[in-house]
């Protein structure tokens, strides 16, 4: 899967936009995008086998810039686009956290696998076929009983709703981008009847949402929705209607 399959041209998008709203813990918009990779990191924290990450997709490094090498002690970003990689180099590389510009995420890349691997809000933007690459790089390079997490919006949400405001109003029109759409329902099934090896070699852990009602507190108490969004752990929270799915396989 290489740069030149995506029709939307993502270098339109402003470099460290989505960095800076993350990082200034206040509002929803900002809340909306803290929590996706907060509630990554919670779960990754609780599991004593893993001590390593490779972020598929991973942008301009914000999720792995929240990440403490005190646990997740090597640390690797992957990405297609030449100035989010450069911008994740100079504001989130470390001697434990490599981010490297690739051409072909299912190419050769000098770093053993890891124990965890996770993919943020991309399938979304990709096509079937590109999406059973991604399934089969997690099968490559993910070690036996590691973890493949990855998130996606939850179109038996509000989230269509919010996506038509956003290309209203926002800098970032999703209408172009978001080709593939996924629910709570359908995830698992169609994830694992575009690749049959990905199936065979993984089990569910666990599929639940988020970005339900918290995002929407934020704007009136930042810390009083980080609050309730840990109220309930991840693999107990089963409510299908949330807008962000999170769904994580473990590797057999």
């Amino acid at each position: 899967m290489s740069n030149k399959e995506y029709t939307f041209d993502y270098s339109l998008i402003p470099l460290g936009f989505y960095d800076d709203i993350a990082k200034q813990k206040k509002g929803m918009r900002s809340f909306w995008h803290y929590l996706k990779f907060q509630r990554i990191i919670d779960f990754l924290n609780t599991q004593s086998n893993v001590n390593s990450i490779i972020d598929y997709g991973c942008f301009c490094g914000t999720l792995l810039g929240m990440v403490d090498n005190s646990k997740l002690k090597e640390q690797v970003g992957l990405d297609i686009l030449e100035d989010q990689i450069d911008y994740a180099q100079k504001n989130y590389q470390t001697e434990f956290r490599n981010f490297q510009l690739i051409d072909d995420y299912n190419r050769d890349f000098p770093y053993k696998k890891t124990d965890s691997i996770t993919i943020v809000e991309v399938i979304e933007h990709l096509e079937l076929s590109q999406t059973s690459e991604v399934l089969d790089f997690a099968t490559k390079r993910l070690n036996s009983g590691g973890f493949f997490m990855l998130t996606t919006p939850n179109y038996l949400s509000f989230w269509p709703v919010l996506e038509v405001i956003l290309n209203a109003v926002s800098e970032v029109n999703y209408k172009e981008q978001h080709i593939t759409k996924f629910n709570f329902f359908n995830i698992e099934e169609k994830l694992r009847s575009i690749n049959p090896i990905f199936s065979d070699n993984f089990e569910l852990e666990f599929v639940t949402t988020s970005h339900f009602l918290t995002p929407f507190i934020a704007p009136f108490s930042f810390k009083f929705a980080e609050y309730l969004s840990k109220f309930s752990p991840h693999n107990k929270w089963q409510f299908p209607f949330g807008n962000i799915i999170m769904i994580c396989f473990k590797r057999k």
